[in-house]
């Protein structure tokens, strides 16, 4: 999704659900539960309540699915049914919480040109009651979905074939036009009634399901298996929407082992079985969905001829800003280039003008860097999108602004067009020129984050409300070359919870600091866009290694050693 989708909601042909269905793969989202415990609810927080109390953190998942390419969101009404709800004292409130649950959905579905389903999530109900007393609370969820306006209903993780029926009757009784999607969780022997795959694909057809398929479970592998089988039933519409593996207790925290890439190969694996949606389940993230679009849509592969031949169009699906080439894995390459001293920019537009032309990604333009009076960052990066067309990450330092400054800054940044911002907390003015100039730093870098991530859920620092919401694209700082591995990797989680959704690293001069850190970071990070610095002399080496970043002795002895080939050898 683009900033000029943003602001050109409207889509120009709608499409019936089954009509897409039919003619292509379409892309469902990943966990709701998991990712709402991963970004700080309580484990024993009734997640449907959200709803009402917190729908910022419920939209900003939806909208982190939407920007991954998802062509289906499910609501957070999973659990919202009577016998559900009675644990937490909210039986009475099934209507209000999946009315608010669609509506939160819908709203962030508006948010883009295309088209996006929004899909009324029903779990089963946890309760030994009677057929009547299911039926009637898959009745009550069912018609507060269909009066907010979902565009079908989603059966999940029903682990018996009989309770799956039920839901699907009612549903269809509720409203029998809007189709349903059916999908079971087996163990290792089947259904917990004894059935397998075949036959629940058949049993959950002829209950009037529009679609079949499997979620949750032990992960892609399984889901694959008993994929194939369900697909020796002819004529259904199969659904594949896995856990990112078994879960695993690590360090006290619970971890789903699948890599974003693993879950996409398999779900070209889905697609060659017959599958018409895929998507995921619990474990899975926004960056599991960005891979299985960028699997299904962009990759070359054998199995691409037989996705494009129902109906995806490549061209619908290419990432145009950094969010969308970011969210789809992409490689990107960015310059920095610092704002003019003065008031002649001249010169730096020729310069933004030669990186466009050798296909740069973005222009990083700094704010008033080693602590020396420049332009405004903000006023460089609107000049480079408005007579260049290049996006800017535009670097936002705490240390000369208070906290309503920041704001107002920020606020007219949005207005601007200006969306990529990376959060400083701004180099002290010891290494500048105005040694005696005041440092604010109301907040510093992480307190900023947590400012721009309450703008894009519709709030300032002090909780008055901005409407409409923001949509910033938050970035943070890190440094894989910290003598503290450890606290730097500690610093960079908190920066993530305070809202970073990709970094930004200091000057690497060696793969083998960059491995290291990895290593120590893990595998399941944001988007980290890695800082190269071609030295060209010993001085700057000895400069950057005092004052900057820490530059490696082995770097540093061949610059000296290199003389006048220092900067030949720095590039090298």
């Amino acid at each position: 999704m683009t900033n000029s989708d943003r602001r050109a909601p409207q889509v120009l042909e709608r499409v019936s659900f089954l009509d897409a269905l039919g003619s292509r793969v379409l892309i469902g989202d990943g966990a709701i539960g998991t990712t709402l415990r991963e970004r700080g609810v309580a484990a024993d927080a009734c997640l449907e309540q959200l709803n009402l109390d917190r729908p910022g953190i419920v939209s900003e998942i939806h909208n982190d699915y939407i920007e991954a390419g998802a062509d289906i969101i499910q609501t957070n009404t999973f659990g919202a049914n009577r016998f559900r709800l009675a644990a937490a004292g909210l039986a009475e409130q099934v209507g209000e919480l999946n009315r608010h649950g669609v509506q939160i959905a819908r709203k962030a579905a508006s948010l883009v040109a295309r088209q996006v389903y929004v899909a009324g999530d029903i779990g089963p109900l946890d309760a030994d009651v009677s057929d009547e007393e299911a039926t009637a609370a898959f009745k009550e969820q069912a018609a507060a979905l269909s009066s907010g306006g979902v565009d079908l209903f989603l059966l999940q993780t029903f682990t018996t074939v009989k309770e799956a029926s039920l839901a699907i009757a009612a549903a269809k009784y509720v409203s029998p036009e809007t189709p349903v999607v059916a999908e079971v969780s087996f163990d290792s022997g089947g259904t917990m009634d004894s059935l397998a795959p075949e036959a629940v694909a058949l049993r959950l057809s002829d209950a009037g399901a529009d679609a079949v398929g499997v979620n949750c479970g032990d992960g892609p592998a399984q889901g694959l298996r008993l994929l194939r089988e369900m697909a020796r039933v002819e004529g259904l519409k199969l659904v594949a929407q896995p856990n990112a593996g078994v879960p695993k207790l690590v360090k006290r925290r619970v971890v789903y082992t699948t890599t974003a890439e693993d879950l996409a190969e398999y779900a070209r694996r889905f697609v060659a079985e017959g599958a018409a949606m895929v998507g995921g389940c619990c474990g899975t993230s926004p960056r599991h969905i960005a891979a299985i679009r960028r699997a299904l849509y962009e990759t070359p592969t054998q199995n691409s001829v037989d996705v494009v031949s129902r109906g995806l169009d490549a061209a619908t699906s290419e990432p145009r800003s950094l969010r969308d080439k970011l969210a789809a894995g992409r490689f990107v390459v960015g310059v920095e280039l610092d704002p003019p001293r003065g008031l002649a920019t001249e010169r730096a537009m020729k310069n933004a003008a030669t990186l466009k032309n050798l296909n740069v990604d973005f222009v990083n333009v700094g704010d008033s860097p080693l602590a020396e009076v420049r332009m405004s960052a903000i006023a460089m990066a609107s000049m480079l999108k408005v007579k260049v067309g290049l996006e800017a990450v535009v670097h936002c330092s705490t240390r000369d602004r208070n906290i309503m400054a920041l704001q107002s800054d920020m606020i007219g940044a949005h207005a601007l067009g200006l969306r990529n911002m990376l959060c400083l907390k701004g180099d002290p003015h010891a290494l500048g020129s105005y040694t005696k100039a005041a440092a604010v730093w109301d907040v510093n870098a992480l307190g900023l984050m947590r400012i721009l991530k309450g703008m894009n859920n519709g709030h300032d620092a002090l909780d008055n409300e901005i409407r409409p919401v923001a949509q910033f694209f938050i970035a943070g700082a890190v440094n894989p070359a910290a003598v503290d591995i450890d606290a730097e990797v500690q610093l960079f989680r908190r920066k993530v919870a305070a809202g970073a959704e990709f970094f930004v690293s200091q000057a690497v001069f060696e793969a083998e600091t960059i491995e290291r850190f990895l290593d120590k970071l893990g595998p399941d990070h944001p988007p980290i866009v890695l800082g190269v610095w071609p030295i060209h002399s010993e001085r700057q080496a000895k400069f950057l290694h005092q004052n900057i970043t820490p530059v490696p002795v082995r770097v540093r002895e061949s610059i000296e050693q290199a003389g006048s080939g220092a900067e030949q050898r720095g590039l090298e």
